[in-house]
């Protein structure tokens, strides 16, 4: 699933209808370069979903990342992609109760996976992360288009000392994150920053870092990459419209300097 995909279906939003004649709609955006991307799509004549028009609060924090009072929150533990996809789309529909055990389960058994990995192996997606700790919680994951549909989860866990960051995958990779510890829950600004510094064998960040180390590996455009990766919160929901945006800008950038080699 594409970027655009997790941050516009099911939103029931409108979208600004280019050309522009009369204001600017994007001029409520803070930043210069997202208003930027906006006034280059609607020049293109592509619609401009509404959604895009809100500011991001970057200050944004949730106030515990164990409250219990969203059902969003109560399903970030389910570790396999598809099955946390089918989880949320139910939520959004109101038809939770129509989830069977398979659909919530935290983890699924061996055999269960197995028989998921015969039907399509992007059913595998997230099925291998290591199981959570107790007081352990996703609170971000980065989805990657490959054949298994491989998963990096950001989680957080309640200690004495305060809350700890760790980054996993299914592939026993040794992350280090930065900040490693909190006293409180990280705004979407700081947990921004731990994604795109978080550094782990090769990898020298799994945010846009990963998209351009694998750019760098081999002679595809940069519109190949488009759908490479995807991002996804149930505690930060601005942080998929963040990605979408640095996304469109890492495009930009590296459309012009293929082109120019």
């Amino acid at each position: 699933m594409q970027q655009s995909e997790l941050l516009f279906d099911g939103q029931g939003q409108p979208g600004v209808s280019p050309p522009i004649k009369r204001g600017d709609p994007f001029s409520e955006l803070p930043y210069k370069w997202q208003r930027e991307i906006l006034r280059v799509r609607a020049r293109n004549g592509e619609t401009v979903p509404a959604g895009l028009l809100k500011p991001i609060d970057y200050s944004f924090r949730p106030a515990s990342y164990w409250a219990t009072d969203s059902l969003r929150h109560l399903v970030a533990i389910i570790k396999g992609a598809e099955r946390k996809k089918k989880a949320l789309q139910l939520i959004g529909e109101g038809r939770l109760e129509e989830a069977g055990e398979l659909v919530l389960a935290d983890s699924l058994s061996d055999k269960e996976r197995t028989l998921l990995g015969k039907i399509h192996p992007a059913l595998m997606g997230g099925e291998y992360l290591p199981d959570s700790e107790a007081g352990e919680v996703e609170i971000a994951r980065v989805t990657l288009a490959s054949a298994t549909q491989d998963v990096i989860s950001i989680r957080a866990c309640s200690t004495q000392s305060g809350i700890r960051y760790a980054a996993v995958d299914e592939y026993e990779t040794g992350f280090t994150v930065k900040p490693a510890l909190s006293k409180r829950p990280l705004s979407l600004r700081q947990l921004i920053r731990l994604i795109e510094t978080a550094k782990g064998g090769d990898l020298e960040s799994v945010g846009l870092g990963l998209i351009q180390f694998h750019f760098s590996c081999n002679d595809e455009p940069a519109e190949a990459f488009a759908g490479f990766m995807s991002f996804s919160s149930e505690f930060y929901p601005d942080l998929v419209k963040h990605f979408w945006f640095a996304l469109q800008r890492w495009l930009q950038q590296n459309s012009r300097r293929r082109v120019t080699r």
